[in-house]
């Protein structure tokens, strides 16, 4: 009887042992299956992007030639996103140029000019740096047709 539980026992602990290690292969293959499933799909999904970046690029660029030449003809085929862009363009050149027109008054001390800028050009905001910009070139174009005169 003693022979018996312990072949039982014995017969037990084998079938475990095979069982855990069947089990270990499957989660092991499983792994590499899945590892493979994912490197094919970042794969295919970082060729996507690149494909979709491609086509996006080429819909811009011929939407870009298709305004220029709609504007040769005199026709204003401009969107909102042009107009941003267009906008924002024009502030930060008026960002620059008062910067520029600031540091050359303070050079010259210039407290007319100063006072201008610091008066019209609140830097947060995108209307007053364009407008301030504007007041600025207004001072200098009065100034010159004074010089002219004089």
């Amino acid at each position: 009887m003693k022979k018996i539980i312990i072949a039982i026992f014995v017969l037990i602990l084998s079938t475990i042992n095979c069982y855990a290690d069947s089990l270990d292969n499957a989660l092991n293959a499983g792994t590499v299956y899945g590892g493979v499933n994912t490197a094919a799909g970042v794969a295919n999904t970082v060729s996507n992007v690149q494909t979709n970046t491609s086509i996006r690029r080429r819909i811009d660029v011929e939407t870009a030639l298709i305004k220029k030449q709609a504007a040769l003809q005199g026709i204003d085929l401009r969107d909102a996103k042009d107009i941003q862009n267009e906008h924002m363009a024009l502030y930060f050149k008026s960002c620059y140029f008062l910067i520029r027109t600031k540091k050359q008054a303070k050079y010259e001390k210039d407290e007319e000019m100063l006072k201008l800028i610091k008066k019209y050009w609140k830097p947060w905001t995108t209307e007053d740096a364009i407008y301030a910009a504007e007041k600025v070139i207004e001072l200098q174009e009065q100034r010159q047709k004074n010089n002219s005169k004089l």
